[in-house]
């Protein structure tokens, strides 16, 4: 869900869920797991984040979460706040390319 590709020192990180890049929990998941594995690479100097389409991203997938108990709510709370700091506290700089909406989320993400 998400493409990450190199250019010398810069990795350009592209959301890519249809649609409109809204986080499901996977999505969360790989956001923290890709910029935390980013941010100890040693080769890359700076991030570009950006969202494939006309949306950067449109927050929380709201067509999951009727379905999401208890549990699965805190686990997806849980992964946005590991997903945000994650990009937050990337310790080589990170560009937002918004290329369209950021919704809620998004917005946050963004």
């Amino acid at each position: 869900m998400i493409e990450v590709v190199h250019q010398g020192p810069i990795a350009i990180v592209t959301l890519r869920r249809p649609s409109a890049n809204a986080m499901n929990l996977e999505l969360t998941d790989e956001i923290a797991t890709v910029f935390q594995g980013l941010g100890q690479d040693r080769s890359v100097r700076s991030l570009v984040l950006t969202g494939q389409g006309k949306s950067f991203c449109a927050g929380v997938d709201l067509k999951a979460l009727p379905s999401f108990d208890e549990a699965h709510q805190r686990r997806m709370v849980d992964a946005l706040n590991r997903a945000f700091y994650a990009v937050y506290s990337c310790p080589v700089p990170v560009v937002g390319a918004i290329n369209g909406h950021a919704i809620a989320g998004g917005l946050v993400l963004a």
